[in-house]
């Protein structure tokens, strides 16, 4: 009985170190073997276990996850919300419990009990498991925050982002993961599954369907970094030292003809705050792109950003954060977001069609913060040269992963577009990221500093920008159907 309970502490506590092992893969530990190691152990102790315990399993690794991996938001909610440690305590452990039931499927699918001599069984784990990335990343708003494929930029899967997109490397890696642990159990058919992901894996190195041209055009850059702490950008009494410390910062200005400030570099409404910014564009000859607040006509606020040369053009924030910048059912959750008090989270969504923002004969698209997680959001116009640009405020979640985590998310993009990412953020991580996902310069988190940069814009498609997550989502519901013929064939 004993070592029976003995033998239970360790399984936990191996899922646990699972779940911790997985978040190690990502910045800034960057661990990246740390995915594939997560990955077979917890397969092992799931194909040793009953589905009823596997269940539990699963969720215990789900919280595991997310308890290590985005623990950060209780950052946000005690220094700029409630500061009750108690309450905010308990809304981020319900977030990580409510998040986390997304992985129970993987233990009620994969345990002691499943058939594993079925020719698609090795297949159909990492089919359910970007299944319910896909789930996580739209549900309720979407959270694609610690995706399997994200963890793996900057290594031998490079190739594959700008063919197929972050989730079809997700399922690479789980296949290639689960692989290995099936050679503990030694399925039949296993041959099959490693020769077939070893020749894709191969072929795909040989396919050229990417087609993006670099301009020999330079457009010469300046990035701001002011490093203003959170308490202090929502203090109208602090506005004027906010101004000072953009204007000491634009003093490093050289030659640079487009100057980026972060996401709301000035806290208050940019229709009754214009003159700020005319008057350095009329002192440094420059143009400036900021992240702003914007009102319209019908009073609605945006999270914007805009363009200020001779005449302003505006980009409003699509992707909005769920009780951050909006009420989702806010029939519903309108108490919670009132307890939770925070600054400018009434905001209106933007419109899913907007004008392209135009600097001469270059096209800038805009993400702002949370919508670089989206890469749906990006609608290049491949017939025209073009450069990304990030604006964030990464300030309300502290000192902690969330700034690498989000700057990492970044890079992805960059990889799947094959387009240069220019990132602002207010308090790090300011970075220049390369078509390939390369950060050639950055920032340090919680410093202020200025950036000089050339660029050069890229025009045309990746095959994954072209097709978008269409082929994986056919590959994953043609999968799906199999093996749902599969069963009803021979039960």
């Amino acid at each position: 009985m004993f070592s029976s309970f003995s033998n239970k502490i360790i399984i936990y506590a191996l899922t646990v170190s699972c779940g911790v092992l997985y978040t190690s893969s990502f910045s800034p530990i960057d661990f990246k073997f740390g995915m594939f190691l997560s990955l077979i152990i917890f397969h092992i102790i799931l194909l040793k276990g009953h589905r009823k315990n596997n269940i539990l399993l699963a969720y215990i690794f789900g919280i595991s996850v997310f308890g290590s991996g985005v623990s950060w938001i209780y950052n946000s909610i005690y220094n700029y919300a409630i500061q009750d440690i108690i309450i905010s305590f308990s809304l981020t452990i319900l977030f990580v419990l409510l998040i986390s039931l997304l992985f129970i499927p993987i233990g009620y699918f994969l345990n002691k009990d499943s058939k594993i001599n079925y020719p698609l069984f090795p297949i159909m784990l990492p089919t359910i498991w970007v299944v319910l990335e896909f789930i996580r990343s739209n549900i309720f708003g979407g959270f694609p925050w610690l995706l399997v494929g994200t963890s793996q930029i900057n290594t031998f899967f490079d190739y594959l982002y700008p063919l197929y997109g972050t989730k079809f490397v997700s399922f690479i890696i789980i296949y290639i993961s689960i692989i290995f642990s099936f050679l503990f159990v030694r399925p039949r058919y296993l041959y099959i599954h490693v020769s077939l992901i070893c020749l894709f894996l191969f072929l795909s190195l040989f396919l050229n369907l990417n087609n993006v041209i670099v301009s020999n055009k330079l457009i010469r850059i300046g990035v701001i970094q002011p490093n203003i702490d959170i308490s202090l950008k929502y203090d109208n009494e602090k506005i004027d030292i906010i101004k000072q410390k953009y204007r000491q910062l634009l003093s490093n200005k050289t030659d640079e003809e487009l100057i980026i400030f972060p996401e709301t570099a000035i806290p208050i409404i940019y229709n009754y705050d214009k003159d700020f910014y005319r008057k350095i564009i009329s002192k440094y000859n420059v143009e400036i792109l900021s992240g702003i607040f914007r009102q319209d006509s019908d009073g609605k606020i945006y999270n914007s950003m805009v363009l200020i040369n001779d005449f302003e053009q505006y980009y409003d924030k699509r992707q909005l954060v769920p009780f951050g910048e909006y009420t989702p059912f806010s029939n519903i959750f309108k108490p919670i977001s009132d307890v939770l008090n925070i600054p400018m989270s009434n905001l209106s969504h933007g419109s899913p069609n907007q004008s392209d923002i135009k600097l001469l004969d270059i096209n800038i698209y805009p993400i702002i913060c949370y919508e670089a997680a989206y890469p749906n959001l990006l609608k290049l116009d491949y017939n025209k040269y073009g450069f990304i640009v990030n604006v964030s405020n990464d300030g309300w979640f502290g000192d902690s992963l969330a700034p690498y985590q989000h700057l990492q998310i970044a890079q992805s993009r960059a990889l799947e577009t094959g387009y240069p990412i220019i990132r602002s953020a207010n308090t790090g991580i300011t970075a220049i990221i390369n078509s390939n996902g390369k950060i050639i310069d950055s920032l340090a988190f919680n410093t202020e500093g200025y950036i000089h940069t050339s660029i050069k814009p890229v025009k045309g498609n990746t095959f994954y920008m072209y097709f978008g997550d269409y082929p994986v989502l056919m590959l994953l519901f043609s999968l799906i159907l199999l093996h749902t013929f599969y069963l009803r064939r021979h039960g």
